[in-house]
């Protein structure tokens, strides 16, 4: 199971399929996968705010709590922290994926980073209060909350391995396993924070020996596997 890489524009319920999960079916279908939470689709009503934002607007700011999970339905964000006059990107996060500032949400204490959308957005919003209600009145949801918890667990567990584990190089070709399309949705300083590289040292990987070959602006979900097995875009062998 890929979650990143949903499509939601084109995934657009049936008549059928909208009328059991409502407006909020986004968020419905993507928690299903981890355990079926569609009899909920009427507290989901009741709970969850859609929202439009424009680009490089910060829905959090340093000391303040953080009180909304959002499911980002389109866009991208990311969440940074300054180190003196340097910019630290601890994610970047696209379409079909539910972002909070976890410690700040889940202890309901003042944040240490900043959570800004990349793109213009349209994100679903739900508040702290709404989430224990929910895990409070249904079983169901409260096993779905945590099978997630488990999964965005493993994720950060592989990007605590990519830093502390992986040169430079490696890091960047974990990225094209795991994330490709990132490449070319953000800039080049914003990709280089995330990875903890200079820009200068990204631009030398991304056009040195190993990858010189790849079309970095054709890179799309598609060809992911080709990259993981060390193959060009094109899926031509080298």
């Amino acid at each position: 199971m890929n979650e990143a890489y949903m499509n939601l524009e084109n995934e657009i319920p049936s008549t059928n399929e909208y009328s059991r999960l409502g407006d909020f079916w986004p968020e419905i279908r993507y928690m299903n996968h981890f355990f079926d939470v569609s009899s909920l689709a009427g507290e989901f009503e009741r709970c969850f705010t859609r929202m439009r934002v424009p680009a490089r607007t910060k829905l959090l700011t340093v000391g303040q709590v953080c009180n909304n999970v959002y499911f980002i339905e389109h866009g991208l964000l990311r969440a940074y922290y300054y180190r003196g006059d340097h910019e630290i990107n601890l994610w970047l996060l696209h379409e079909a994926q539910f972002v909070t500032a976890i410690r700040s949400f889940n202890q309901q204490i003042s944040a240490y980073e900043i959570i800004e959308t990349v793109e213009p957005c349209i994100l679903a919003a739900i508040d702290y209060n709404d989430i224990m209600h929910l895990v409070y009145k249904s079983h169901e949801f409260c096993i779905c909350v945590f099978k997630i918890y488990a999964y965005l667990d493993t994720g950060r567990d592989i990007r605590n391995y990519m830093f502390r584990a992986l040169t430079v190089e490696e890091r960047f070709r974990q990225l094209l396993i795991l994330d490709a399309p990132l490449v070319n949705r953000v800039s080049m300083k914003m990709l280089a924070a995330y990875l903890e590289m200079t820009p200068e040292t990204l631009c030398r990987i991304m056009h040195g020996k190993e990858f010189k070959d790849l079309d970095y602006d054709n890179l799309t979900i598609e060809n992911i596997e080709s990259i993981s097995k060390g193959l060009r875009v094109s899926g031509k062998a080298d």
